[in-house]
């Protein structure tokens, strides 16, 4: 509902309020959803066209310009499994090379130390890699991150696990707050 007010006080979608959906996932499990659409604007295609060269999803190099602290809360909210260790953010397709350049983003700009995680870093341009924030690091994340936070959402913070997701090719437009995987 917050979501939605912002995007409403901002002009962006209608008064109609959200339209709520309950599901049940794997194990009983119970979700509850908001739904809305929001206006498109074509004045935001230089976001996609930031992020997209060819349809191939990259990190921009001028990231450091745009990646506030409300961006990496919204990197922190966004659907995903905890990992097995760490805040670990991942990605889906991205270049290592592009990783490596968030990875000192993080490191210049906010002293997030990472490391990037894959064991076929040396095998192929595109690989499974994953970028982890170092363990001497969470405590700095989430005070970065906390004010951007709603109350409610501090839980989320005592994760021992957690995990960053940075919008895949087809998860750009993807406005569900539920990964279809855990169905």
């Amino acid at each position: 509902m917050w979501f939605h007010s912002v995007l409403f006080n901002a002009g962006y979608c209608n008064k109609e309020k959200p339209k709520l959906y309950k599901l049940i996932g794997r194990h009983n499990k119970v979700f509850f959803i908001y739904s809305f659409k929001s206006y498109s604007f074509s004045s935001f295609n230089w976001l996609y066209d930031m992020f997209y060269r060819d349809n191939i999803k990259i990190i921009p190099h001028n990231l450091d310009e745009y990646l506030t602290p409300l961006a990496l809360s919204t990197l922190f909210l966004s659907p995903g499994k905890p990992e097995e260790r760490g805040v670990k953010l991942s990605k889906s397709r991205v270049l290592v090379e592009d990783l490596t350049y968030l990875s000192l983003v993080l490191e210049k700009k906010y002293n997030i130390k990472t490391t990037i995680n894959d064991s076929n870093l040396n095998n192929c341009k595109y690989s499974s890699v994953s970028l982890h924030i170092e363990n001497n690091s969470v405590s700095t994340f989430y005070k970065i991150i906390k004010p951007h936070l709603l109350y409610s959402q501090y839980h989320l913070l005592k994760r021992p696990i957690l995990k960053l997701i940075f919008p895949g090719s087809n998860g750009i437009h993807n406005h569900s707050y539920i990964s279809k995987r855990d169905f």
